[in-house]
């Protein structure tokens, strides 16, 4: 796994879940919020209704008591007041709505009915107190349902509907004396409900969730990309060239720049591979510099290595391009030469041989070369070629210096002097 994939997996697993708490804290910020608007909403318009309850009993009734006390006149009626004022207050508004179940009611449009009932029920037996919210799905759209015990707490009340006896006549004569009686001082008889529509502030909470989301998924992912930018510029790509310039160290030779012995072998092995998946011929060369070591000692190593750096530059320039050059060790060289036969690298090799002698190098020094040429045989090692194209080369050394010995084929007892073959050059 590379350094990029690392870090890239990394930080998109912290930017995941960065996001997913994130989001979650601003999801559940955003809901909420949206929530306390509805009960702020709700709130208010309890309050109304209480208010305008309030009022009737305080203000309305009393005075319309006085200027007719033998009339029922239903606004002077709290319950009713405050229903009336609020559907006025929601034909403007739909979806809110405001009523009050009671068990026994004198009118029979507040009487409790289903879930209602059971919500007083609850109420009564104390399962329930104070203001209840909570939201519900109705007809596909979610409204906060806010309920409050409608208890007696005045006396006055009692005066409407305590004991059907002590009631008023006109009440009577209009409602009857079989409902909204018997009620008693501390009785919870019904529930104040008020329904606010949620679907607006919980879709604004949505719309704004939506929005903080795509922008954080876009500040995240500028944040990649910046980080990945960042770590291409200051780690990935001095850490590439520096590894790049390591592994090139690592494979050639210091002071010629071809493949060094490691390298050359691994090559070597490449193609040896390749030969035997292939079926094709393949021919190693080795040579090295003729009486290298009086270079050395009569003009010095730096002259010494000038000569090795003018070979190898010379040789390079040759071979092709599916060829490889490299240095084993002092002054030996070898040379892998794919889908060549063995004539077509001895021709090879004696090529090389007239254009090392023919150089020119420091000190007006006369330089040759001998080589030592060998074909792979199948199922033979890299080690096993090299070796037989070794003794060649110290078999063309033995003979003179300056020649080229190829190793001798499966079947064959001596090493073969290519200088003695037609149209070669004999030295």
């Amino acid at each position: 796994m590379t350094l990029r994939l690392k870090f890239n997996l990394v930080l998109f697993l912290v930017c995941l879940c960065s996001l997913g708490g994130t989001s979650y804290y601003i999801y559940r910020s955003l809901y909420q919020n949206a929530l306390e608007e509805v009960r702020r909403e709700s709130r208010l318009h309890m309050e109304t209704a209480l208010a305008v309850r309030l009022y009737t009993t305080h203000h309305v009734k009393p005075w319309f008591d006085k200027v007719a006390p033998n009339e029922l006149i239903p606004p002077t009626v709290p319950a009713f007041a405050a229903r009336q004022t609020m559907s006025v207050l929601h034909a403007r508004y739909p979806g809110y709505e405001y009523r009050e179940a009671t068990l026994n009611p004198t009118n029979p449009i507040n009487r409790a009915m289903g879930w209602e009932r059971a919500l007083v029920d609850q109420y009564r037996s104390g399962k329930l107190t104070g203001q209840v919210e909570h939201i519900i799905e109705d007809k596909g759209a979610h409204v906060l349902k806010v309920t409050r015990p409608i208890q007696i707490n005045n006396e006055s009340c009692l005066s409407c509907h305590g004991d059907p006896a002590k009631a008023d006549p006109m009440m009577l004569k209009h409602y009857g004396d079989k409902a909204g009686f018997n009620w008693h001082l501390n009785e919870i008889v019904g529930a104040q409900i008020i329904t606010v529509p949620a679907n607006v502030p919980l879709e604004h909470a949505r719309s704004a969730f939506v929005m903080a989301l795509a922008s954080l998924i876009a500040g995240f992912a500028a944040l990649f990309i910046a980080l990945n930018v960042m770590l291409s510029l200051a780690i990935i790509n001095p850490m590439s060239r520096t590894n790049a310039l390591l592994e090139h160290m690592a494979a050639t030779d210091g002071l010629t720049g071809l493949l060094n012995r490691r390298k050359f072998m691994e090559k070597l092995n490449e193609a040896i591979e390749t030969s035997g998946d292939d079926q094709f011929p393949l021919s190693v060369i080795m040579f090295d510099v003729d009486h290298f070591k009086q270079v050395n000692d009569n003009h010095g190593h730096k002259t010494g290595d000038e000569v090795l750096r003018i070979v190898a530059h010379a040789v390079g320039n040759l071979i092709k391009g599916g060829d490889s050059l490299g240095r084993l060790g002092g002054e030996e060289f070898a040379v892998i030469l794919p889908h060549t036969p063995l004539s077509g690298a001895a021709t090879l090799a004696d090529a090389l041989r007239k254009h090392i002698a023919g150089l020119y190098y420091p000190a007006d020094l006369k330089i040759t070369a001998s080589f030592g040429v060998a074909l792979m045989r199948a199922g033979e090692s890299a080690d096993s070629v090299l070796h037989r194209a070794d003794d060649a080369l110290y078999a063309a050394k033995r003979a003179g210096r300056n020649q080229v010995i190829c190793a001798p084929d499966a079947g064959e007892t001596d090493s073969q002097d290519v200088t003695s073959h037609p149209g070669m050059d004999h030295r």
